[in-house]
């Protein structure tokens, strides 16, 4: 399993859930590897800082130099030599000690490397992209990539359109944890006093807290926000002293996690991959209130497109917002099937019982 440096995120999220279900089988032993920290060692901290700052105090840049590297419309054979010399020999290492009977990428430079290993001959055991947002960007290694697991049926075209054959590609949408569990239906019921859960400050970026200070209550939603470990954030909410505003500290079980899905009306939230799957399998109102430059931008332009989210960003107004389609029992419902149309495009088999298959050659 090759995510991509070692703070949280979708990319590790998507890792670990897999490899829970793999060994979970008795068949597999898995083995997760960051490429930053194995080539770099305690570097790889201080590349995360940078990533960190940078998307927090120059995100403007930051979304310029992503869409020049990662959206450029290149040719699927250009090369980012840069990185093959930093990175082939490590990845070269890993392979040589684990000889892994196969190789699951959930970040696009562990995919591109191994791409190109695969296209010299050095490499030949299956190579998995699983990719964790709404977004395949240019970085990713394609054409001699065995197998795909993309996030909507969009994907599968694009990944066609790039020459890889559809038999090798899977609709699954983006895998999560096995405890947050999928429900098949949400019915409107309008009530006098909602519960909104509200997601997004776990790294300390993003604008949260502002959002927070500039919400107005007319008292009809109370919001539970999940603060991860920014305990900055928890104890600045915790300040506000607003009995409609209730922080949550960092959470580390899933099963606590699906529970407060179950219990919530809606969440608010950055379009993040893995946050945004997990709500749809428990098909919650989905409204946006920011988003990262990169791939939140894309993912945030895709759900759009499908009308899978609510954008929420006029902040003083979002109440009003979020109670019209609470409310309102046509757009609930409205809502409702499109997350029902999503979930129809998506095959009904786990990334687990599809990377089984890849040892018996399958389909």
């Amino acid at each position: 399993m090759l995510p991509l440096l070692t703070i949280s995120s979708g990319h590790h999220h998507v890792a670990d859930a897999i490899k829970i279900e793999l060994e979970q089988t008795g068949n597999f032993k898995c083995k997760k590897e960051e490429l930053l920290s194995s080539t770099f060692g305690f570097g790889e901290r201080l590349v995360s800082n940078v990533y960190l700052k940078w998307i927090q105090y120059n995100p403007t840049l930051y979304s310029s130099v992503y869409k020049k590297l990662a959206k450029s419309n290149v040719q699927s054979d250009s090369r980012y030599t840069i990185f093959e010399k930093m990175f082939l020999r490590s990845l070269r290492r890993i392979i040589r000690e684990h000889k892994p009977v196969f190789v699951v990428c959930t970040h696009a430079l562990p995919s591109y490397l191994l791409e190109t290993l695969k296209k010299s001959g050095e490499l030949t055991v299956p190579i998995i992209n699983v990719y964790t947002d709404f977004f395949i960007n240019d970085i990713w290694g394609k054409q001699y990539i065995d197998y795909h697991v993309v996030p909507d049926q969009a994907f599968k075209q694009t990944l066609i359109h790039n020459g890889v054959p559809p038999d090798q590609i899977h609709v699954l949408g983006i895998p999560v944890h096995h405890s947050i569990k999928s429900i098949p239906k949400r019915d409107h019921i309008e009530k006098e006093t909602y519960k909104v859960l509200v997601s997004g400050g776990n790294l300390g970026t993003g604008n949260l807290l502002k959002f927070i200070q500039q919400l107005q209550s007319n008292g009809r939603i109370r919001y539970q926000i999940l603060c991860g470990k920014n305990k900055r954030l928890y104890e600045r909410i915790s300040q506000l002293q607003k009995d409609w505003i209730h922080p949550l500290p960092y959470i580390d079980c899933r099963e606590k996690m699906n529970q407060l899905y179950d219990e919530n009306d809606a969440i608010i939230t950055k379009p993040g991959g893995v946050t945004v799957a997990e709500c749809l399998k428990k098909r919650l109102p989905i409204f946006i209130y920011d988003h990262l430059p990169g791939q939140e931008e894309y993912n945030l332009e895709h759900l759009s497109t499908q009308q899978l989210v609510y954008p929420l960003f006029r902040w003083r107004e979002a109440e009003r917002d979020i109670l019209q389609i609470l409310d309102d029992p046509n757009v609930f419902t409205d809502g409702q099937s499109k997350i029902s149309d999503y979930h129809h495009r998506i095959e009904q088999r786990t990334a687990t019982q599809v990377l089984t298959k890849v040892l018996e050659n399958g389909v």
